[in-house]
């Protein structure tokens, strides 16, 4: 009689499945991020995957947008099936939606998860699927209980924006780039901190242990807001921030991680940072900033990068201006990504610190200082498929506010 090994796995045994942490905007021919899904299920080729769509507006849509992906990747479509939890009406459907806003405590639910070899949570807006994973007390539902208990079993467990941004114990709700460090933080926030630009944070899901995350990270400027997340997070150190059309794979039992996609992972260090005092949290030095490339691997204890094995180390010119550079920006110069910045000026380049201002409402601005540290290393390289870039471990950030004062010359 043949026996099945995993059957003999006792859940007490088994260990903690994979997270895909996905970017947001990642593109159904991004093989490496399906496939890394599909591969993290328990049976890759029999298990369901059960989608949590409550954060889209249009949750059925999201659903069968992801149920498509999964096909052209050979999952048979009767697999990919669907939590009834939502907060807003689908208007592509005759149905309500948002009826099913008790979808956190529904026992249909839960026998779905509990039956999955795979979790996934879309797009959209964190903050409503909070509502379907926490109580109105902050408790956590059966659902969110579900959920934990199969990814503890071996599930894997992924999602991308939104579905990202709830993966970590400590979630980023809110906050643009710049208001998220200008703005104080609401100590209890309200519906109208939630349109301030303010940050905001709240309790996630818990399955990302290693520190806080955020997406969308290159297209939306979202370093201010993850380096102030991050600084006000007393239980963790590190800030991950993922690009688009990337993901984070993470081996929680190892606690390592691998960059997979078309962008990077910006890893923030705030274990030396220095505060002066001020209650808005800067000025702020000491930061670690690293910059982590497709096929990197992060030690998630430690938040160093090993480069993937196609990459070379760069040789670094040796600094010849040793002053603090401010860097051209704004309107009448070609507009230059942060990474770009730092490829360009202190690693290709000769300075050994440049400074970046961006200047927001009321004459304020804020002063970001780059600059080497004696163990600053640097690589580049790209896999076949094009993906990759630049790898750069241990630049110091330091971030300081100021205000600006625009006198005009007089002929």
């Amino acid at each position: 009689m043949a026996v099945s090994i995993a059957g003999m796995v006792s859940p007490s045994q088994a260990e903690p499945g994979r997270l895909v942490i996905g970017g947001g905007a990642v593109s159904p021919d991004n093989a490496e991020v399906w496939q890394a899904l599909i591969a993290g299920l328990p049976d890759p080729e029999h298990d369901t995957i059960a989608v949590i769509a409550a954060a889209s507006g249009e949750p059925v849509a999201s659903f069968e947008s992801f149920r498509d992906t999964m096909a052209a990747y050979g999952v048979d479509r009767s697999r990919i099936v669907l939590i009834r939890a939502a907060i807003i009406d689908d208007d592509t459907t005759p149905d309500d939606e948002s009826q099913w806003n008790s979808g956190g405590t529904d026992p249909a639910n839960q026998a779905m998860i509990q039956a999955a070899g795979g979790i996934w949570f879309t797009g959209g807006d964190q903050a409503r699927t909070a509502q379907v994973l926490f109580d109105d007390q902050g408790a956590p539902t059966p659902l969110l209980q579900a959920v934990r208990q199969r990814f503890d079993q071996g599930a894997v467990v992924g999602g991308s924006s939104a579905g990202a941004a709830i993966q970590p114990e400590t979630m980023i709700v809110r906050g643009d780039g710049l208001t998220a460090l200008l703005d104080p933080v609401p100590a209890v926030p309200g519906p109208a901190d939630m349109e301030t630009g303010a940050l905001i944070l709240a309790p996630g899901a818990g399955f990302f242990p290693f520190g806080l995350i955020d997406q969308h990270f290159d297209r939306q400027a979202r370093l201010g807001r993850l380096v102030r997340a991050t600084l006000r997070s007393e239980a963790h150190r590190f800030g991950y921030g993922i690009d688009e059309n990337t993901a984070l794979i993470v081996d929680v039992d190892e606690g390592k991680a691998r960059v997979v996609g078309k962008g990077g992972v910006t890893v923030i260090d705030d274990v030396d940072a220095e505060q002066t005092g001020s209650p808005n949290d800067f000025p702020a030095s000491g930061l670690r900033l690293s910059l982590a490339a497709s096929g990197d691997q992060i030690d998630l204890a430690t938040g160093w990068v090993t480069p993937a094995p196609f990459r070379t180390a760069v040789s670094m010119p040796r600094p010849d201006d040793t002053e603090p550079r401010l860097v051209e920006q704004g309107a009448l110069v070609p507009s230059r990504t942060l990474v770009e910045h730092i490829d360009a000026d202190l690693i290709g380049g000769r300075l050994a610190l440049i400074r970046l201002w961006t200047v927001g409402p009321d004459h304020r601005a804020l002063e970001l200082r780059l600059t080497r540290r004696p163990e600053t290393r640097a690589w580049f390289g790209r896999a076949e498929n094009g993906d990759g870039g630049m790898t750069v471990d241990s630049l110091d950030l330091a971030i300081t506010p100021g205000r600006v004062q625009f006198d005009a010359v007089q002929p």
